[in-house]
């Protein structure tokens, strides 16, 4: 909005980002960081894939300025590489349940708190993904094509022997 380039910083803000892989989260990154260049955030904080210690560091941190009520000034963005996948679900069962609570906590306390995460198409998720992770070992054309009218919905594709509605 126009109304806020102006606007002077707020005296709290935190910034949670969970990063889903291929969704554009480095881009995003990279706007955090020259954000932080230009004196928008103090500190960008890089909590790791393998590293659920940091995480609890950091929200360990943001209660005791609660606590202590010196939060003035804070400026933090944190982003967040959380995995967990459908057998295990970490970043649903546990980091999500903390991110919530101490957003709830900042916010009563007057700092401004989010929890931003970046969503992609599902075709254009694998083909980045395959991209990234895949090309050199295995082309895209030697795939196989999706087995079923569900799962080429589910990528976004065309789905010409569905029954008709």
């Amino acid at each position: 909005r126009r109304s806020m380039l102006g606007a002077p910083l707020p005296n709290c803000s935190v910034v949670f980002f969970h990063h889903v892989e291929k969704t554009a989260g480095t881009t995003l990154r990279a706007l955090f960081q020259r954000h932080a260049q230009l004196g928008l955030f103090d500190l960008i904080s890089f909590v790791g894939r393998q590293n659920r210690l940091q995480l609890q560091l950091v929200l360990q941190r943001l209660h005791s300025l609660l606590r202590s009520g010196t939060l003035q000034g804070l400026r933090l963005a944190v982003e967040l590489h959380v995995a967990g996948d459908l057998t295990f679900p970490y970043t649903l069962y546990y980091t999500m349940p903390d991110l919530v609570l101490i957003r709830e906590q900042l916010r009563a306390a007057g700092c401004r708190c989010n929890l931003v995460s970046l969503l992609r198409m599902p075709l254009l998720q694998s083909l980045s993904w395959h991209s990234h992770f895949v090309t050199t070992k295995s082309p895209l054309c030697v795939w196989p094509p999706a087995p079923d009218c569900g799962t080429r919905m589910a990528l976004g594709l065309t789905c010409h022997d569905a029954p008709r509605v």
